[in-house]
């Protein structure tokens, strides 16, 4: 019996691919397809997480040309769920389990700014910082209180 060591995703940058996700057993002799991570046409972006086949977070860029937030809850089922709407750009995300919260990058129609949301309360976000400048690829210390971009 092969022991799972990791679930590795792969993305594609092509309009209508959706990203598939590997799994690599011990022996690191190959890689067997699991899933796409949506039935979606839609392209994926961006993929994150999916540690332990859970909290799976991408972007996907809408037939509006906006890019918004999903994530799967477990990596192997079909349930997604949309975490922000609008016309925006929102990149990069990142998952933290320690306190479930999402943090990206948002395009607030003059510069990235970095923003979060509760992974489990909806679609409500709160920015983080507020700059003249761009600020890009959030990612969550191990202990979830602390961002660095």
């Amino acid at each position: 019996m092969k022991k799972i060591l990791s679930l590795i995703l792969a993305s594609a940058v092509l309009g209508g691919c959706a990203p598939k996700a590997f799994l690599m057993t011990s022996e690191g002799e190959n890689f067997d397809a699991l899933t796409q991570i949506s039935d979606s046409d839609k392209p994926c972006l961006y993929p994150y997480g999916g540690d332990l086949g859970e909290n799976l977070v991408y972007v996907s860029r809408e037939e509006d040309g906006s890019f918004n937030l999903y994530m799967k809850e477990k990596v192997l089922t079909k349930a997604v769920v949309q975490k922000t709407s609008g016309k925006n750009v929102n990149l990069a995300p990142a998952f933290c389990n320690a306190n479930n919260r999402i943090v990206f990058q948002y395009f607030d129609k003059n510069n990235f700014d970095i923003y979060y949301i509760e992974a489990g309360k909806g679609k409500a976000i709160t920015q983080v910082t507020n700059t003249d400048d761009d600020e890009y690829n959030p990612s969550w210390s191990p202990d979830g209180n602390l961002i660095v971009f």
